[in-house]
């Protein structure tokens, strides 16, 4: 494996976003939440960063399951190229977050609301001073494994971590791995890492526990902020 390069996961992640999906249940808690939050990825303004998350009562239709999300100022922030959409066949609760770099987060409420089945609309007091802490990962890689390691993010309830396989410049190429955890380290094996070949591990914070997907609704509902940084090995 070899060099280092330059961040582009943000631009990749706008069309990828995350959906995460649990068996079982539990009870007595809230089943359908949603929130927005600031997403400090290093830029000079904080992006956005929303999650979605419900115990889904039926499958979504063969068209999906649409996500609108409005600024405080009423403008439409998925649509397009953008417009997002949620394909779950099964009956289980979920988390599909998506954040957005491109996008400076605003003051004031934001407006999210689910298609059928979920079929509800939330408001979300968002404040931009707020932000999460980004982590500071480190990788060590041999062609078997990969380790990704971190200090505790203050405030953050959860991680997700993804390995990437990128070009020379540093532009991710394709998903090796990824996982979320309530820990500060992950350990990938059974891994085929060619040499010659470069990598990069991004670690993702929430102020959320996304890992428990059954309990999550009832972290929501508010602003909950998300943080991002990457690093690279040769």
């Amino acid at each position: 494996m070899t060099g280092n390069g330059k961040a582009t996961f943000q631009v990749l992640l706008l069309g990828l976003g995350l959906i995460l999906a649990a068996c079982g249940g539990g009870a007595g808690v809230p089943t359908e939440n949603a929130s927005v939050g600031t997403y400090n990825y290093g830029g000079s303004s904080p992006g956005i960063s929303v999650i979605v998350s419900a115990h889904l009562k039926n499958p979504t239709s063969p068209e999906g399951m649409r996500v609108s999300v409005k600024d405080p100022q009423g403008n439409e922030l998925f649509s397009g190229n953008r417009e997002w959409r949620i394909f779950l066949a099964v009956k289980r609760p979920f988390l599909s977050w998506y954040p957005r770099s491109d996008l400076t987060a605003s003051q004031g409420s934001y407006t999210v609301s689910v298609d059928p089945p979920v079929n509800r609309t939330w408001q979300i007091a968002v404040d931009p001073t707020k932000l999460l802490d980004r982590p500071q990962p480190q990788l060590s890689a041999n062609q078997t494994s990969a380790t990704i390691s971190w200090a505790p993010v203050s405030g953050a309830k959860a991680y997700y971590v993804e390995l990437w396989r990128t070009d020379a410049q540093g532009n991710d190429q394709a998903f090796v791995r990824g996982w979320t955890t309530n820990q500060t380290s992950v350990q990938f094996n059974q891994l085929n890492l060619p040499q010659g070949t470069y990598y990069r591990a991004w670690v993702h914070a929430f102020e959320a526990d996304v890992v428990d997907l059954y309990n999550l609704p009832a972290q929501l509902g508010k602003q909950v902020n998300a943080s991002v940084r990457s690093t690279s090995v040769f």
